[in-house]
């Protein structure tokens, strides 16, 4: 009896445990896809309204009065801001995209690898500023650095001046490779498999050309034949 008693108790502390893991699990999961929401906001209204935010950011009057047009307010601005401007630019949408995928994960009671999760959205918001950053600089002046963020402006401009421009790009391309390998362990063999079928259709496509280039030539000689042949031209001998 005094076993059984303890077997039962024990079943009961362990269910207790296992559904008190399970509403923290869901609360850290809600919590996060709301989070993330609202980062995902706020950056993407940002990329539209970034002037009139970073004009009432960078207000220092305290006799204006600034409005913003982020849709999530001060707070989104700043944040966006800081993310898209000072660190990764149109590519800091990755961030939220990975609190958004992590707590839809924990919602769901589907298996995490936190470390896997957070390598690849990481690097994909490092190679996609840096590749920006090194495309386009501070072209346009967009967010107030450029369209690449701060980070990748400048991790762009230290790997030109100790690597050149072929060392940078060849880190890009290295960075890229090593980002989908990560996300997919095939990506080589779908890369090869992308670029002879992507040689394939230029090759097709040029055959195409030249033979609608020799149609043309021939239907253009057949027209001068048969103009010369209307208009033959006579020899006068003196």
């Amino acid at each position: 009896m005094a076993k059984s008693k303890n077997s039962k108790q024990s079943d009961a502390v362990s269910a207790e445990s296992l559904t008190r893991k399970e509403n923290v699990r869901l609360i850290a999961g809600f919590s996060l896809v709301i989070f993330g929401i609202f980062l995902i906001c706020s950056i993407i209204s940002y990329l539209f309204y970034w002037k009139v935010d970073m004009s009432a950011i960078n207000n220092v009057n305290p006799r204006i009065d600034v409005e913003f047009s982020n849709i999530c307010g001060p707070m989104g601005a700043r944040v966006a801001q800081t993310m898209v401007g000072g660190r990764f630019g149109i590519f800091a949408l990755a961030v939220p995209a990975m609190f958004t995928v992590l707590g839809w994960r924990l919602f769901r009671f589907k298996p995490v690898r936190l470390h896997r999760l957070i390598i690849v959205y990481a690097l994909v918001a490092i190679m996609g500023s840096l590749t920006l950053g090194a495309t386009f600089d501070t072209m346009w002046n967009l967010f107030g650095t450029g369209i690449g963020g701060g980070y990748g402006i400048a991790l762009s401009d230290w790997l030109t001046a100790n690597i050149g421009f072929v060392g940078t790009l060849l880190v890009i391309i290295a960075g890229w490779i090593a980002t989908g390998i990560i996300i997919n362990r095939n990506f080589l063999h779908l890369l090869g498999n992308a670029m002879v079928k992507g040689y394939e259709r230029c090759m097709v496509a040029a055959q195409e050309l030249m033979a609608r280039m020799r149609s043309k030539r021939e239907s253009a000689e057949n027209v001068v034949e048969r103009v010369v042949e209307d208009n033959p031209i006579e020899e006068v001998v003196e």
